[in-house]
């Protein structure tokens, strides 16, 4: 190489080696962003230039014209802003290396990126030229006739390409842009609203016939249904509907003739033997369900009427698992009446309806109270006679007694542990001896329990001289001995004076001859299958009958007036 070549050479590198410590710090010559320079500037500096250059460029207005209306936005309304850091960023590392190679040829334009708002929303000017579409529908006559209100197609712009024709016209320069439209057409169209309209013709066409259970059950004329017509639209897609409250009415009395309630499983007893009754699951009417199938008719003009059925809380395998197969006795328990009043007679009656065919689960206690409940007047009970303090005295539920020593008889021949049980205060010739029970209603209580390895079925009958029950269950080889003790401890009736303020004055009536007192203790052996399972007893007091009598208030002594004595003439 020459000299001069060689001076040359060394002069250029001289040049760019100055040069490129000259730009070291700064974006290198020739470097435009959005056709503003900021060549040779620092990065701080190129900021503020682009800021105060570009920044007035956002707020200019811009006329956007779209397939629907002309407005005017700017972009600093759309939440548009210029990522200054970013282009400054881009700026300072572009063109370093050829720069430095052509140091007075090189230029490169960098783009400005945009912040868009953290959510693509349209400004309001635009967002006012948006229209939502409307779905063609339906306007129902009184008489049911149909017309069609057309639908609407709806018009909307894409936000993310709007927002960068507005930042990108602000940036150049640009006056105008146009934005193209989205078209939405409506879910339901005309055509579709004819059709419904054409399936309410259909069905009003003639009237509807509603069955059940393989027959007619209701005819609805098609007047009575053109006043619930009304149309839905679900997913798009329109359908025919019935006003579910004005069908209830329309369809009430006909459903009321095969709506039933749930029906219960139950025990038929016959003789010694005991069989289930299958339980029957209730039925009322299913408005939506039937509504639906009137409306799928079509013109066949017939539906099924739709009914939602109601499961029964005791069913056929409840009862089946309970093991209630045949009677635990013989022959019914049965106890006498002995002298009755008709109110007695009545509660005695309405006490064995109320326990008849009372279910005792295995191990489940037997309450009287809880399970008869109390006795008033409003449950139909009636006045009756009761003992208190050693005197029948009137009571509602008299006649309670009568069942309960049945009951106790039932339970002490089943072999039941019986935990609670009461004599009667006085001894009453009709019950056998030791072998009554008496209760009342906050007092004097009767339980026992279920010991068996399965249910009991209590069965009552009566007539009105007698009471009558039977148990039902699983027969377990189980017999019973009952003996009974002498009797001992006698007490002596008394005569007790009792006010009664009803009898006439000087008036005594004696309540009988009364009767004397005395203990007597009954004995039980339980076996099964022979072998002795049980041996308690039960120990009565009797307390003496004493003889009342009743008195009325005392004779009134007769008022002597003494004679007037007339002065002498």
């Amino acid at each position: 190489m020459s000299i001069v070549a060689l001076a040359v050479a060394s002069t250029i590198a001289a040049a760019l080696a100055a040069q490129a410590f000259v730009t070291r710090n700064a974006i290198v010559p020739g470097v435009s962003v959005a056709g503003v320079d900021v060549g040779g500037l620092e990065p701080a500096a190129a900021r503020a230039r682009l800021a105060a250059v570009l920044g007035p460029r956002l707020a200019r207005s811009i006329a956007v014209d779209t397939p629907v209306g002309k407005v005017a936005v700017t972009a600093a309304e759309a939440g548009i802003s210029i990522d200054l850091d970013a282009a400054v960023a881009k700026a300072y590392a572009t063109g370093r290396l050829d720069e430095r190679l052509l140091p007075y040829a090189f230029s490169a334009s960098v783009a400005a990126p945009m912040t868009p708002p953290a959510q693509p929303v349209l400004p309001p000017a635009i967002k006012a030229l948006v229209k939502m579409s409307r779905n063609a529908s339906l306007v129902f006559a009184a008489d049911g006739s149909a017309t069609v209100v057309p639908g609407v197609v709806g018009s909307s712009f894409d936000a993310r390409e709007a927002l960068q024709a507005i930042y990108t016209a602000a940036l150049s320069g640009a006056p105008a842009i146009r934005l193209d439209v989205v078209r939405t057409p409506p879910a339901v169209s005309d055509g579709d609203a004819r059709t419904v309209a054409g399936a309410a013709g259909t069905l009003l066409a003639a009237p509807t016939h509603l069955l059940l259970d393989g027959r007619t059950v209701a005819t609805v004329a098609a007047r009575r249904l053109a006043p619930l017509l009304s149309t839905a639209s679900t997913g798009g897609v329109l359908a025919l509907t019935l006003d579910p409250a004005g069908l209830r009415t329309v369809l009430a009395p006909t459903f009321a003739r095969v709506a039933r309630p749930a029906r219960d499983a139950r025990f038929a007893t016959h003789g010694h033997t005991a069989r289930t009754v299958a339980d029957r699951p209730g039925r009322s009417l299913d408005v939506a369900g039937t509504a639906t199938a009137i409306l799928a008719g079509g013109d066949t003009h017939t539906a099924m009427v739709a009914v939602t059925e109601t499961p029964a809380s005791f069913t056929a395998a409840d009862a089946e698992a309970l093991g209630i197969h045949a009677a635990l006795f013989a022959k019914p328990i049965t106890t006498q009446m002995g002298s009755s009043s008709a109110a007695r007679i009545n509660n005695v009656h309405l006490l064995a309806r109320i326990l008849n065919g009372h279910i005792i689960k295995a191990g489940e206690t037997f309450d009287f109270n809880k399970v008869v409940g109390e006795r008033t007047l409003a449950r139909g009970f009636q006045v009756g006679q009761q003992i208190e303090n050693g005197i029948l005295v009137p009571a509602v539920g008299g006649g309670v007694c009568q069942v309960a020593t049945t009951l106790f008889d039932s339970a002490f021949y089943s072999g039941m542990r019986i935990s609670s049980r009461i004599n009667h205060a006085f001894y009453l010739s009709h019950y056998p001896m030791g072998m009554d029970a008496t209760v009342s209603w906050g007092g004097p209580e009767l339980r026992f329990t279920n010991t068996l390895t399965h249910a009991v079925l209590i069965r009552t009958s009566y007539t009105d001289s007698t009471l009558s029950i039977q148990l039902y269950g699983t027969p377990e080889g189980i017999t019973v001995a009952r003996t009974i003790s002498a009797q001992s401890a006698f007490t002596s009736q008394r005569t007790r004076r009792v006010y009664d303020a009803t009898l006439p004055p000087g008036k005594e009536r004696a309540s009988g001859p009364g009767e004397g007192g005395f203990t007597v203790t009954v004995f039980r052996v339980v076996r099964k299958d022979g072998q002795v399972i049980v041996h308690d007893s039960y120990r009565s007091v009797y307390i003496p009958e004493d003889i009342i009598v009743t008195y009325g208030p005392k004779k009134k002594k007769p008022v002597v007036t003494p004679p007037v004595v007339l002065p002498a003439a």
